[in-house]
């Protein structure tokens, strides 16, 4: 709904951006601030007086998720119904495909890379989106620190031909920059590069290129700027996500939401390109391995 009321749009629109991305506490007050605004100007059209219960149905759906989510108690393993909430309220995908891989990645950006591996396996076996979901495989595996099961992922793919001969390229160029970079020395089978034509699942998309690492820009008042390298943990089509420890907490607090992060340098396998982001979203990983870290999501344009 377009209104004439510019204020009144902007906080619509923000409050819908941030239910998008699953903050729901914040989404919630947006949307208290639609109300109290409206209520303070008496409006009482028709269109108003829709645009309140509208709003007041939003509020009753996020009040309860936010309700669903402080049921969960803080354990080691989240349980199956936990999982599929997570999946369910960071899912956005306009295609039931891509909305489905969104899902699990949330459960992996959540520190559950585990369960995530299990899910991502499911969706390759059905079919869903295969070459974004082997990367997110390969990616599940070093987020846990084990190269070696990468590894052996890929000779897997490589020996079942579950994947098609442009899916495989892609994984061996991702893999082996990763595996580089991290002074990881390997020989992974050699591949026909002869490009082949193949057909992607309905609702696959991808960006063109994998990113890996990015480097960016950030301002100290006192030395000035200064460029700190990231490695990227996952990526979603143009968003990417890096981890920043707890202990760099005083980093992760100099990203605001929304945030316009100018020239990135984006690491590919292929290429280094320059361009620009925004912060998307900043969350706390509860559970696992970086359990008390950052996920830090970044939402890029290329120049």
């Amino acid at each position: 709904m377009l209104l004439e009321d510019f204020q009144l749009q902007t906080l619509i629109n923000e409050a819908e951006v941030y239910q998008s991305q699953g903050l729901l506490e914040e989404s919630k007050e947006k949307y208290l601030s639609v109300l109290h605004y409206m209520t303070d100007d008496n409006r009482s059209s028709d269109t108003y007086k829709k645009l309140i219960k509208t709003v007041n149905v939003r509020i009753e759906k996020i009040e309860e998720d936010i309700a669903d989510f402080e049921k969960i108690d803080e354990t080691p393993t989240l349980s199956h119904d936990v999982q599929n909430l997570i999946q369910k309220v960071f899912s956005f995908s306009q295609t039931k495909e891509m909305a489905e891989v969104e899902g699990v990645l949330a459960l992996a950006k959540f520190g559950q890379h585990e369960q995530a591996l299990v899910e991502f396996h499911r969706l390759l076996g059905k079919g869903v989106a295969p070459g974004v979901v082997a990367k997110h495989i390969l990616e599940c595996h070093l987020a846990l620190s084990s190269s070696e099961a990468a590894i052996s992922q890929f000779n897997q793919w490589v020996a079942n031909g579950l994947l098609t001969q442009d899916d495989l390229l892609d994984a061996q160029s991702f893999l082996e920059t990763v595996l580089r970079d991290k002074g990881i020395e390997t020989s992974l089978p050699q591949l026909d590069h002869t490009p082949r034509k193949k057909n992607r699942t309905r609702g696959e998309q991808r960006l063109a290129l994998d990113i890996y690492s990015l480097k960016i820009q950030v301002d100290d008042h006192s030395e000035g700027l200064y460029e700190i390298d990231f490695d990227v943990t996952f990526q979603s089509n143009d968003t990417v996500s890096v981890v920043i420890p707890s202990e760099k907490k005083t980093l992760l607090d100099r990203f605001h939401l929304g945030m316009s992060l100018p020239k990135i340098k984006f690491y590919t396998p292929r290429a280094v390109f320059e361009g620009n982001g925004i912060v998307a979203e900043k969350t706390e990983i509860k559970i696992g391995p970086k359990k008390g870290d950052y996920v830090l999501d970044i939402k890029i344009k290329a120049n």
